[in-house]
């Protein structure tokens, strides 16, 4: 009989986002996410932050270049490595990019003001969720508070829709201790591609330490 081998989830994670990333990411652009622009212009983003799932940098970059410090972290060694190159080339000195995996968030404790999860937790899998809400616990500050915005389950409806998506349950599942969710809404989006603009609906999530 052939030997099957387990992989961990982690090292799935990244073997998946290694592929998005050494590929064609449509979302491997340069301008921020609207949705974080409005954000810190509507004075919600403050203290220190961490951008949870950076991936090539493009938001991390964005805030650290109005002035706030900035740890963006993600699992793929090629979006480190791009979101780097990113804020050496604008000369952004106030972010800093970490291969880590979030779900763990070793050194960390007691760091973040302000977590902004755009399109990470929607990819976990598992009891990962609820490991995840754990690990950002532990490494934010006791008044401090998680934007999340994920991919809702009602992509589904959406014709040959296959990525990731997840319910309002699984959020407040996974954010059920030690946190107080202030506000959970759906929302329909434009997501803005290369090629074409397409409408998805995803989770907007505030959510506090309790």
């Amino acid at each position: 009989m052939p030997l099957t081998v387990e992989i961990s989830s982690e090292q799935k994670y990244r073997e998946d986002w290694e592929r998005v990333y050494r590929g064609r990411n449509p979302f491997d652009v340069e301008t921020p996410e609207q949705w974080v622009v409005e954000l810190e212009e509507n004075c919600k983003i403050r203290g220190k932050v961490l951008d949870s799932g950076c991936g090539s940098g493009r938001n991390a970059i964005y805030l650290a270049s109005k002035g706030y410090s900035v740890v963006g972290i993600d699992i793929s060694e090629t979006a480190i490595k791009k979101a780097k190159q990113k804020a050496a080339e604008q000369g952004i000195k106030t972010v800093e990019f970490l291969c880590e995996n979030v779900v763990k968030l070793f050194d960390h404790d007691n760091e973040f003001d302000t977590v902004v999860d755009i399109g990470l937790f929607h990819s976990l899998d598992g009891d990962d969720p609820l490991k995840y809400a754990k690990a950002l616990h532990k490494a934010c500050k006791p008044d401090s508070v998680v934007y999340l915005r994920a991919f809702s389950d009602s992509n589904s409806k959406r014709e040959n829709y296959s990525g990731p998506q997840c319910t309002a349950e699984q959020i407040r599942t996974a954010f059920s201790q030690g946190w107080k969710i202030g506000s959970l809404e759906e929302k329909e989006i434009k997501l803005m591609l290369p090629d074409e603009t397409v409408t998805a609906y995803a989770w907007f999530a505030d959510i506090y330490i309790s």
